[in-house]
């Protein structure tokens, strides 16, 4: 199918069904499984794949069922949420998101478990007679969205490209559905001299603490949300969500975030492009990295041919979402795809 847009026709990529993302329901109460199993079960994008009612449990379901994603209880009798954390994790790439009750003592425990491993915390009530799960359904469902999408086939990805470490002034990431996975599989420890990055992220706004600190946590790179009127500094992440219409400015101290003019009530694409082509006007040297679900236009695209603006897609068979590197191939002969291997060489990943 064709489209208008800014005056020029592109192909607009039918998005491929997606495989529902398969859940593993891990918590000791009944209670709380029955409840989970409730919210998920008749989601078209969710099949739930087991339960387990301890850490010796959901460790073997994770071997024989391969998940995509994991709710994880903390305080369990046995083999408790930490050490299913810390044993999973250090064998299988899955996603663990901790369900605790707001209580000292199990908060403290879902922070260690945070820091063993599990990418994200969803709070829960403190008491059995008072679970209000209603109040979290929608956060748990996007949580689950968020971190369980991903390439579900074996990939034949092509042979590593020869790549050397690029020097640029700035660098955009731009992703959206399956954007965990792939800041996992193509970023990693940045080195020292990491100039500023922007992560446009197309992601819930329950998601965002738990994405920033998996980013962190990832990279090695101070991060935080990205504000009006902020500075850019080296060897720290900014994060942008698609409604905070922020822009990129030159000052005479340096680049610092603008607030974008309200887009139209007639547009149908996220302010991802927008900051593109924001700061492929501003930067001197900048380098804007596609990775899967990212979102651009011909807009973008014309500013950035324009300025010369370095441009990597991130390999499309390792990707969930391939629209917006489509866009760019289609419209800039000047992108280049690089399988994620190829991308943390390129950014000097350790």
């Amino acid at each position: 199918m064709n489209t208008i847009i800014a005056g020029q026709t592109i192909n607009v990529i039918k998005p491929v069904a997606k495989p529902p993302v398969r859940l593993l329901i891990c918590d000791d109460s009944i209670f709380m499984r029955m409840a989970i199993r409730t919210i998920c079960e008749d989601h078209p994008q969710i099949t739930i794949i087991g339960e387990a009612k301890n850490g010796a449990e959901v460790i073997e379901a994770v071997r024989t069922l391969a998940p995509d994603v994991i709710t994880m209880d903390v305080d369990m009798p046995g083999i408790d949420g930490i050490a299913a954390t810390e044993t999973i994790s250090a064998e299988y790439d899955v996603p663990i998101i901790i369900l605790s009750a707001l209580t000292e003592k199990r908060s403290a425990l879902a922070q260690h478990t945070l820091d063993a491993g599990a990418v994200d915390v969803i709070w829960k009530s403190a008491s059995l007679m008072d679970i209000d799960i209603g109040g979290i359904a929608d956060t748990i469902v996007e949580k689950i969205l968020l971190w369980g999408t991903r390439p579900h086939q074996e990939q034949s990805l092509p042979e590593n490209e020869v790549v050397e470490r690029e020097e640029h002034d700035i660098i955009l990431i731009a992703l959206g559905t399956g954007g965990p996975h792939a800041v996992g599989s193509c970023l990693g420890i940045l080195p020292p001299d990491t100039p500023p990055i922007i992560v446009a992220a197309n992601i819930p706004s329950a998601c965002m603490e738990g994405f920033m600190r998996y980013l962190q946590r990832v990279t090695g790179q101070k991060t935080s949300e990205a504000e009006e009127g902020q500075f850019l500094q080296g060897n720290c992440i900014y994060v942008i969500s698609s409604e905070m219409r922020l822009g990129v400015q030159k000052t005479d101290t340096g680049l610092c975030f603008n607030r974008e003019p309200p887009q139209a009530s007639t547009e149908n694409w996220a302010s991802s492009w927008r900051l593109q082509a924001s700061i492929a006007a501003t930067a001197e040297k900048p380098m804007v990295l596609l990775l899967s679900g990212a979102l651009t236009d011909p807009r973008a695209v014309k500013t950035m041919s324009s300025r010369a603006v370095k441009v990597v897609v991130q390999n499309r068979l390792s990707c969930v979402d391939t629209a917006g590197g489509e866009i760019a191939l289609t419209h800039m002969p000047s992108a280049i795809e690089l399988t994620p291997a190829s991308i943390q060489k390129m950014l000097g990943v350790s």
